[in-house]
């Protein structure tokens, strides 16, 4: 990798300053909370975690987490950051993503063309070494309310690529009996020796998704140490010792409390290729629920790709889920 790109910089007056991360855990900390403000300006039904984040920052595939983040802060309060990714596509692309996130109470543009600007050199120097031949790609994701980032994004030449929805099932209380699983398919308590045999099937089942999906031990670790994660209220179906498919259930703990609701996600919903269209998914949907109803909690909420080629949004809404806000993925191309 070449030398390192110089933090942007900005005039005194402004009273801004940028840094790398110090304290991982507390920046990240920060980082969740500046997040949060920003989608709470927008109406987002969600909030981040700050010990997800640093999970996820301790546990990310390539780079360094401590150069791989611009933090902007205005007398000692982080006001916006960028973080920049780098995966392997799963065309052979390399694909650089670039996060972008600005406190809502800054005045436009505030740093953000600087931080994007920073995130985008930083990003090129993951090409240094690379086949010339090899396509390399900038991503961001955006909510769609960003009205900020979404010019930033524009003015820079990024384009839509991708677009994705959130959806929220408000209550679990008119829910019936689920379907039982087809026939030669069983539940079974989850253990932890069973993680990675979850994990690797949902690699599996979505290798023909869009995205890039991460299969690093990092990847796999990352999984492991997501706290927000109730295997107690997963629903995998076994077809003897293989995973036929899975619904990951998740709480989100602080989440919950900010927005005074109590709900869990359905994290990760899949069904490997011999047992699609057998009804499958719908079972262990409906199953979900039923466990998160029991368990105490009051409603559900996912993510999904609008555009996935096996209909899951259908699903969602067949069993009582409705859009409440929406993403978009922008790509620009290296010159």
């Amino acid at each position: 990798m070449s030398l390192p790109v110089p933090l942007p910089s900005f005039p005194p007056a402004s009273g801004l300053r940028a840094r790398h991360p110090v304290d991982l855990r507390a920046d990240a900390e920060a980082m969740a909370a500046v997040a949060n403000a920003s989608l709470a300006a927008t109406g987002e039904p969600a909030r981040e975690s700050g010990p997800e984040l640093y999970n996820e920052l301790l546990n990310q595939a390539h780079g360094d987490p401590l150069a791989d983040v611009a933090l902007v802060e205005r007398e000692s309060r982080l006001v916006a950051y960028a973080r920049v990714q780098w995966r392997d596509h799963a065309s052979g692309a390399l694909e650089v993503e670039t996060n972008l996130v600005l406190d809502p109470g800054l005045k436009a543009p505030g740093p953000g063309p600087a931080l994007l600007r920073w995130a985008m050199a930083h990003g090129r120097t993951y090409a240094v070494g690379q086949p010339a031949e090899r396509p390399r790609w900038f991503a961001a994701w955006c909510g769609d309310e960003e009205r900020w980032t979404r010019a930033l994004l524009d003015t820079a030449g990024f384009r839509p690529v991708r677009h994705f929805q959130l959806l929220v099932r408000p209550t679990l209380g008119d829910l019936g009996p689920p379907p039982p699983l087809p026939a030669g398919l069983e539940d079974r308590p989850v253990r932890p020796e069973h993680w990675r045999a979850v994990w690797e099937a949902d690699l599996e089942a979505f290798r023909d998704h869009w995205g890039t999906p991460d299969t690093s031990e990092a990847g796999f670790a990352r999984f492991q140490g997501e706290a927000s994660q109730r295997p107690d209220l997963w629903q995998v179906a076994w077809a003897g010792d293989e995973v036929a498919g899975f619904v990951l259930v998740a709480v989100q703990e602080a989440e919950n409390a900010a927005l005074g609701v109590k709900r869990g996600w359905l994290d990760s919903v899949a069904v490997r290729r011999p047992w699609r269209r057998r009804g499958l998914a719908t079972a262990l949907v409906a199953r979900a629920l039923v466990a998160l109803r029991d368990a105490g909690f009051e409603g559900a909420i996912l993510g999904v790709d609008a555009e996935n080629p096996h209909e899951a949004t259908a699903l969602y809404v067949r069993a009582g889920f409705a859009t409440s806000a929406s993403a978009t993925v922008y790509h620009l191309p290296f010159a």
